[in-house]
């Protein structure tokens, strides 16, 4: 059951070009050798449908994309060779990516391991008042079980550990169409500066973007994060994040402080499925997000991470695979920002960034 207003189904509650609906689940490995990034996207206004799997093996990063006209059917999650199934509704779900000439794929079974949150995002507001972004959807963490193979190499997702964060937002996104949809200055990220790019599961909670999530056995709430000090490190070649502290100030009171420590070049390069920005869309061909033009298609790009020159090309909205700490506790998680506008944020000395030297 899809119905939010009196039309049909295959229409979307509003015209404006950069609606979207999406699926996306990011993991990574607790060896810091394995990323793995699953997304669906349906954008009805532009009559396009996307997919993409981003799998990063020891610095080597390969993108799968899928692209087809909307069909209406916002159902059918199938974009082969990739797929997604809903087992069990806010729980569990199959995702995979079939066999392909690319030598990457994989069949895994996600479990939501902390309890799903729903909430409104936005909308946010440019200068003139203009949306930026404004959506909705749930969020959570989870684990993986499964299999994926890189080249001759198969991986247990249990036995390495692969887990991660998941969210399904609809709504409107900047980004969403290309330049020719873009509100604002393209020359910035339109993510606001407040917002910390951090997901991290520790195991009596975790924290996604913004917000802190509980086990399922927590009786207690949600709760927002109202506040942020950032204390950064860059490569001093490709100014990419190495490293910082994220000192997050809670609704209720009180404090939570993140140690992030990156592992290698195990970095997911968003702007590879579509997440275009000031730095352009996919690397190979300007796309964004609901912006390719043409029949049924699927591509894949490979990129070598352990060369920084290759980083600096592909920087743009990047999720880096972190060691994290927090109270003495050890984990694995993601910190993602907007590059190199991250650093030149931290440069300036603008609020709540602080640059580690």
């Amino acid at each position: 059951m899809l119905h939010q207003t009196l039309d049909p189904s295959s229409r979307m509650w509003t015209t404006d070009a950069r609606a979207y609906e999406r699926l996306w689940f990011g993991l990574q490995d607790d060896a810091g050798r394995l990323r793995v990034t699953h997304g669906t996207a349906f954008y009805p206004n532009l009559a396009r449908s996307e997919a993409f799997a981003i799998v990063v093996h020891d610095g080597i990063h390969t993108t799968v994309r899928a692209y087809r006209e909307y069909s209406g059917d916002r159902v059918d999650l199938d974009l082969p060779p990739l797929s997604a199934r809903i087992v069990e509704g806010l729980s569990q779900w199959e995702l995979a990516l079939a066999t392909n000439p690319w030598s990457i794929d994989y069949q895994l079974t996600w479990q939501d391991t902390k309890r799903p949150e729903f909430r409104r995002i936005g909308p946010i507001e440019d200068d003139d008042g203009v949306i930026t972004k404004a959506m909705a959807g749930f969020e959570t963490f989870g684990r993986a079980t499964g299999s994926l193979r890189v080249g001759e190499r198969t991986f247990d997702a249990t036995t390495v550990g692969l887990r991660g964060s998941r969210d399904r937002h609809w709504g409107i996104r900047n980004g969403v169409g290309g330049r020719a949809h873009w509100v604002g200055d393209l020359t910035r990220s339109s993510l606001p500066p407040y917002f910390p790019g951090q997901w991290v599961e520790f195991d009596d909670f975790a924290v996604w973007g913004d917000v802190v999530l509980r086990n399922h056995d927590d009786d207690r709430p949600a709760e927002r994060i109202v506040g942020f000090e950032r204390r950064l490190r860059f490569d001093p070649t490709t100014r990419l994040f190495r490293a910082g502290t994220v000192v997050n100030h809670l609704e209720g009171g009180g404090t939570l402080t993140l140690e992030f420590e990156r592992l290698g070049n195990q970095i997911a390069f968003l702007r590879c499925a579509g997440y275009g920005g000031p730095r352009g869309g996919t690397p190979n061909g300007d796309v964004w997000a609901g912006t390719h033009d043409g029949p049924d298609t699927v591509e894949a790009e490979t990129f070598d991470l352990n060369d920084p020159q290759v980083q600096v090309r592909l920087a743009g909205l990047d999720q880096h695979h972190c060691v994290v700490t927090c109270d003495g506790e050890v984990t694995q998680g993601l910190f993602e920002g907007y590059e190199p506008e991250l650093y030149e944020r931290c440069s300036a000395g603008e609020p709540t960034f602080e640059l580690v030297v």
